[in-house]
């Protein structure tokens, strides 16, 4: 279902939109969990939860690459992944500690209430969905355009790493990768 509403829903709202909505409705349906009393409740918001779960934090991480790099596309979906990995690790040594102090009830609310921070804060911070939406070129496209003999307004790669909007960049999909985390 997912696989074809995800890019439906990345086109149509956009990786902002889609992570702030996604991520605040995932985290929300996280933290619900914490006040359930049937089983069928369990189900019922697992499946909520996971409605909008890998199309607003893991599929747009990786549209995100996409419109930002064409070189180097794969070392970036793997650095993606990598923290998100890294993010289970932390969370999977932290998370138990926090539930065995005091209880799952808890250890789900600060799932959810980390969840519905870091999607809130990417999509507050987070720069826009395309490099040429604050004038830059993707990574390595300077090569593709000197190639073409392309005229264009953006600037050549190596200077854009060196702008306030990659670093913002980077930042946001380390956090777009630590919410996967998190909900994994």
């Amino acid at each position: 279902g997912l696989t074809l509403a995800g890019p439906f829903l990345l086109r149509r709202l956009g990786p902002r939109r889609l992570i702030l909505v996604g991520g605040v409705f995932t985290g929300l349906m996280l933290s619900l969990i914490s006040f359930i009393s049937e089983l069928w409740q369990l189900y019922a918001l697992a499946f909520a939860s996971g409605l909008f779960a890998t199309a607003a934090l893991q599929m747009t991480g990786t549209a995100l690459v996409n419109a930002w790099f064409i070189t180097h596309r794969g070392l970036m979906q793997g650095v993606l992944m990598g923290v998100a990995g890294f993010g289970g690790i932390v969370a999977g040594l932290v998370l138990p500690g926090v539930v065995g102090a005091y209880g799952w009830r808890v250890g789900f609310q600060v799932v959810g209430a980390l969840t519905v921070s870091l999607a809130v804060a990417c999509g507050v911070l987070m720069i826009r969905s395309l490099p040429t939406d604050v004038g830059l070129l993707a990574f390595g496209a300077h090569d593709l355009v000197e190639e073409e003999r392309a005229e264009s307004d953006g600037m050549p790669a190596r200077s854009a790493m060196r702008t306030p909007q990659f670093a913002a960049l980077l930042v946001g999909l380390t956090a777009i990768s630590g919410i996967m985390a998190l909900q994994q």
